[in-house]
């Protein structure tokens, strides 16, 4: 029987094929061969098809004739691609209770629903987590808290404080003076780029606020440009808090092949928030620019 031994995904299958040999070592044709599975819970076989079905090992036997062939089946998890913790950040109050959830997906991006997390925090007097992902806030400081799944890792940044504000950086919009016939925005190499990082946060009477923004290229830090804003508006529109950006000029003799960027706001902590973590974005990575053309 071949493979002698094989190892398959969760829902995935693997093809075993059965050879029967007379007594002379010639090939028997067409033989019935029965096969079985030690474990169906961990792989099922059907006509020499087996499917994983949980995590574990078991051994397939094809049967024909009197004779038996043994193989064993070694069942795995589909590996993670990203894992994730939502949010990636939280501002509390002594004696809060906030849920964090995580999402575990494949190389596809498709969610992973049989996983489970083990949730720790790393400064338990500041901040402690349930098996269920259930944050509590003890004292004023800041923790982080992480949750495994196999052998990847995700964290969300926790905050607590008695502050009222709370400032973060919403989203990065890169820009040319070009656009395309399609209507996308390609990169132009050897062009100035405007960066502008739109801030959100309140109230109004606060001093302007330091923002930077970092500059890498292929994961090493280039270049750094730092400026100082108004202050963030508290005014809302609807639903949603008007912002304030801070605008970057990359100038057209840095090369933007290889570059991603961070933004960061209030970076030396001058102003007491009530989220510590979401001044950076991304809250995790960097923003990769592409290729330019």
């Amino acid at each position: 029987m071949t493979p002698n031994d094989t190892s398959v995904l969760i829902g995935a299958r693997v093809r075993f094929t059965a050879v029967l040999r007379s007594s002379s070592g010639e090939i028997v044709t067409a033989p019935a061969v029965v096969w079985t599975t030690d474990n169906a819970t961990v792989a099922t076989i059907f006509d020499g098809t087996v499917t994983g079905v949980t995590r574990g090992t078991t051994s397939v036997r094809a049967t024909s004739q009197g004779k038996t062939a043994v193989a064993s089946v070694r069942v795995e998890a589909t590996p993670i691609f990203q894992l994730y913790v939502t949010p990636g950040s939280l501002g509390m109050h002594r004696g809060e209770t906030q849920q964090l959830s995580f999402l575990a997906t494949d190389s596809r991006g498709i969610p992973l629903t049989d996983r489970t997390a083990t949730w720790t925090a790393d400064n338990p007097g500041i901040a402690t987590v349930s098996a269920s992902g259930m944050v509590t806030a003890v004292a004023n400081g800041r923790a982080t808290v992480t949750a495994r799944v196999d052998d990847s890792v995700a964290h969300a940044g926790i905050t607590v404080s008695d502050a009222t504000v709370n400032f973060a950086i919403a989203s990065l919009q890169v820009i040319q003076n070009t656009q395309s016939v399609t209507g996308a925005i390609p990169l132009l190499a050897g062009r100035p780029t405007l960066v502008r990082a739109w801030i959100t946060g309140n109230p109004l009477a606060q001093p302007p606020i330091r923002v930077v923004l970092r500059v890498f290229r292929n994961g090493l830090l280039v270049q750094t440009f730092d400026q100082t804003t108004p202050p963030v508006l508290a005014t809302v529109f609807g639903d949603r808090p008007l912002s304030e950006s801070a605008n970057f000029v990359l100038p057209a003799s840095l090369d933007l092949t290889g570059v991603s960027l961070q933004a960061m706001v209030d970076p030396d902590d001058v102003i007491a928030e009530t989220d510590e973590f979401d001044n950076v974005y991304p809250l995790t990575g960097r923003l990769n620019l592409g290729t330019p053309v």
